[in-house]
């Protein structure tokens, strides 16, 4: 987005590949389309340090130093349990503060769902929607969908050009 309005931009990507998730084809058009638009990226960038320097900011990776006017960190979001006192409840959560469910979304505490976010799995809005349906069938129906059943969860990434897929 940034680069669309004239701003240099640098990915630093610490997987050898750019949007390691995707299928290779995808990450690579992905990666021509920013390229073209000036987007630097650099691969296997295993930030070791940030600091302040004259003004900007430098960013240390075992390839060198990069120096750069400010810095955007997008390293995932962590759920927001705890100020919940979850603990009181009998609901268990792991390190990073998401409650740990079952494939049917259950807690360690009986008659306690958890989904979408807060779980700290994949944090995308079908996943979420899809979590709904569990819940609702567990609560309502038979009780038999799962997370295992999960196949073709769609999702997008919010860049330009947009990023969706299914499955």
């Amino acid at each position: 987005m940034f680069a669309n309005f004239g701003t240099k931009v640098t990915i630093f990507e610490a997987a050898p590949q750019f949007l390691p998730r995707e299928d290779r084809d995808i990450a690579q058009a992905i990666t021509r389309i920013l390229q073209e638009k000036g987007v630097e990226l650099i691969l296997n960038a295993n930030v070791q340090a940030v600091s302040s320097k004259e003004g900007a900011v430098q960013v240390e990776t075992p390839e060198g130093a990069h120096l750069v006017d400010a810095l955007l960190v997008a390293s995932g979001r962590k759920p927001a349990t705890a100020g919940l006192q979850l603990q009181n409840a009998g609901v268990a959560v792991n390190e990073r503060g998401g409650i740990i469910v079952d494939d049917y979304l259950r807690t360690s505490a009986d008659n306690i769902w958890a989904m979408g976010d807060v779980t700290g799995g994949l944090q995308f809005t079908y996943v979420s929607l899809d979590d709904f349906r569990i819940v609702r069938d567990g609560l309502l129906g038979d009780g038999k969908r799962s997370t295992r059943d999960r196949q073709n969860v769609p999702y997008s990434v919010f860049m330009t050009p947009p990023l969706s897929r299914v499955g």
